[in-house]
C-alpha cells in the first residue's frame, strides 16, 4: 500500500466518520482509494507571481489551492524571493517572450563556470552595443579565447555549450525581416534577439513586473558604478576585469563571516 498524505479537510472528514460510528477498517479502506495529490513543479515566473499575490494580502491557503502546492512549498518560495528576483533579472524565464526557446524555466540553473559565463556575457553585450551582428561561431571563438585568458581548464566551446548559453539568456537564432523594408537590396543576416534584456531599460521594465523596489535598483546602480562597460575592451581585459571582481566578492564574503560565539559559562550552586 502506498503512503498517502491527507489534506486537512480529508483528516477532518475522517474524524467525523469515526465519530459517526464508522469502523477504523472502513475509513482505512476509503483512505487507500483517496486520489494522491500530484506533484506540481512551479516555474520561476509562477513562483514570482505567487510571491506578488502573497504581498498583495492573499492568504497562504488560497495560493496553495490555486497552484496546487503545500504550505511548506509556499514558505520555501517566499524565503527564496531575493534569489528568484535576481535570477529573473539576469536570465530569461518567461515562456511567452519572443526570445524564449526552451519554455518556462522551472529551475534556477546557471553555468558551471560563472566567471566565464560573465566574461562571455560582457563580450557579447559590448559587441551588440557597437552594432555588430554576432554569429554562433564567433561566440564560441570568443568563449574559447576568454577561457584561455582566465585559465579555465577542460573547457570546450561546443555546439551544446552554445545552445545552453543561448537558452540561459533567451537568445534565438532568428532571421529578422523588420529592417529589410527600410534598406533596399541588402542581404538579411542571422541576428540574435533576447539580449536586450540586459539593457538598462529592459531591466527596469522587468523590475516593475517582478516587484523590485527602488532600493533594489539603487543597490544595483551602486554595484555597477564605475563599470567600464561603455569602453571597448579586449578579450584579455574583460577576463581580467571579471577575475578582479570575483576576488573582491570573495574578500567581502570573508569579511562578512560571523564572529564565533562566546562559550557559555556554567555556574555551580554552592550548598
Amino acid at each position: 500500500r502506498k503512503y498517502v498524505t491527507l489534506s486537512v479537510n480529508q483528516k477532518l472528514e475522517l474524524l467525523r466518520k469515526l465519530e459517526a460510528g464508522a469502523s477504523v477498517a472502513r475509513v482505512c479502506d476509503e483512505g487507500s482509494n483517496t486520489p494522491k495529490r500530484k506533484h506540481v513543479t512551479l516555474s520561476v515566473n509562477q513562483k514570482l507571481e505567487l510571491i506578488r499575490k502573497l504581498e498583495a494580502s492573499a492568504s497562504v491557503s488560497r495560493v496553495c489551492d490555486e497552484y496546487g502546492v503545500k504550505k511548506q512549498i509556499v514558505s520555501h518560495i517566499r524565503r527564496a524571493k531575493d534569489k528568484l528576483t535576481a535570477f529573473s533579472l539576469k536570465y530569461t524565464v518567461d515562456a511567452n517572450s519572443k526570445s524564449s526557446s526552451v519554455g518556462a524555466r522551472k529551475r534556477m540553473r546557471v553555468a558551471k563556470d560563472t566567471n566565464l559565463e560573465e566574461a562571455v556575457t560582457k563580450w557579447f553585450m559590448q559587441q551588440r552595443s557597437c552594432g555588430n551582428v554576432i554569429r554562433g561561431v564567433e561566440i564560441q571563438a570568443a568563449a574559447a579565447n576568454l577561457a584561455r585568458h582566465m585559465g579555465t581548464e577542460n573547457f570546450e566551446a561546443s555546439d551544446g555549450w552554445l545552445r545552453r548559453f543561448r537558452n540561459r539568456h533567451g537568445m534565438c537564432n532568428k532571421i529578422t525581416h523588420a529592417w529589410k523594408k527600410l534598406l533596399y537590396n541588402v542581404e538579411v543576416e542571422y541576428d540574435f534577439e533576447g539580449f536586450e534584456a540586459r539593457d538598462f531599460h529592459r531591466i527596469l521594465q522587468r523590475a516593475g513586473k517582478n516587484y523590485v523596489t527602488k532600493d533594489d535598483i539603487r543597490n544595483w546602480l551602486e554595484d555597477t558604478e564605475g563599470d567600464p562597460g561603455y569602453q571597448v575592451l579586449t578579450e584579455e581585459e574583460i577576463a581580467d576585469e571579471v577575475l578582479v571582481g570575483d576576488s573582491r566578492d570573495s574578500e567581502d564574503e570573508e569579511d562578512d563571516e560571523p564572529l564565533p560565539k562566546k562559550p557559555k559559562l556554567c555556574y555551580t550552586r554552592i550548598p
